[in-house]
């Protein structure tokens, strides 16, 4: 047990920084780093006794907090036509918060315009938006008055807003950093949290590249009583569709092609 605390301890001292750090980009913040890191040490208080100290333990707690971190956000990706399903989405879940990201200014406010439409208090977060706009749209947020806020990548990289019950990609993001950084608004402070990602059968490719850079398996799924029209080998196809290009162009190396 002396042996136990004496390595905690030193992990505690001299590698806390450095594994918080490889954390901070799966997590998207510091305190969702925090947690796993927290999650990882009990842990290892839990199994080392019984299995012996690791030969490398910050590289067995950076593991173990990875895991920890990914468990704590429901990554799930829906497959259908995207404006009524997020209509349906919203109709299903009539309690909770709504953060949705888009990939342009234009259609955040596309976006906005259409859940407005359908009686849904929204408002926008884009750098169109000026310093005063931005403000009363985050304390609208935050204070339930708007259950909906959609956001660009760049303008939403300062919000700092806890509680979020969904992060929705209207769009699937255009690169993992990104990813990451979206859904690591929610699940914060040990609550729960779902991300979702909408796709269409053209964005396979790009979500396919998401999962292997991030290493999170992203299950496919439909809404329950809601249907674009395709059929489920329909939508299998276009998944594998999609992971065979990714596949291709991770394999595609310009240098070498230049040659």
């Amino acid at each position: 047990m002396a042996e136990l605390a004496a390595t905690l301890d030193a992990i505690l001292r001299r590698d806390r920084g450095r594994v918080v750090g490889a954390l901070l980009r799966l997590c998207g913040n510091l305190d969702a780093a925090e947690e796993a890191f927290q999650e990882a040490l009990v842990s290892a208080l839990t199994t080392w006794p019984q299995s012996g100290i690791p030969e490398n333990p910050a590289a067995w707690l950076t593991t173990t907090a990875k895991n920890h971190a990914r468990d704590a956000v429901r990554h799930r990706v829906v497959v259908d036509a995207k404006a009524p399903l997020l209509l349906a989405l919203l109709k299903q879940h009539s309690e909770g918060s709504f953060l949705v990201f888009t990939q342009t200014r234009r259609g955040a406010d596309n976006l906005a315009r259409i859940l407005q439409a359908n009686k849904h208090e929204v408002v926008t977060l884009h750098s169109d938006r000026n310093q005063s706009q931005r403000n009363k749209a985050l304390a609208n947020f935050r204070s339930g008055r708007a259950r909906i806020l959609v956001a660009t990548d760049v303008a939403a990289r300062g919000i700092d807003v806890d509680d979020i019950s969904f992060v929705i990609n209207y769009e699937v993001p255009g690169s993992a950093e990104d990813y990451i950084h979206r859904v690591g608004r929610t699940a914060r402070a040990g609550r729960d949290g779902s991300a979702l990602t909408l796709v269409s059968p053209e964005e396979e490719a790009m979500l396919s590249a998401i999962e292997h850079m991030t290493g999170i398996s992203l299950e496919r799924e439909r809404l329950k009583g809601f249907s674009d029209g395709r059929s489920e080998e329909q939508m299998r196809l276009a998944s594998e569709i999609g992971r065979l290009r990714a596949s291709r162009s991770r394999s595609f190396n310009p240098n070498r092609a230049s040659r």
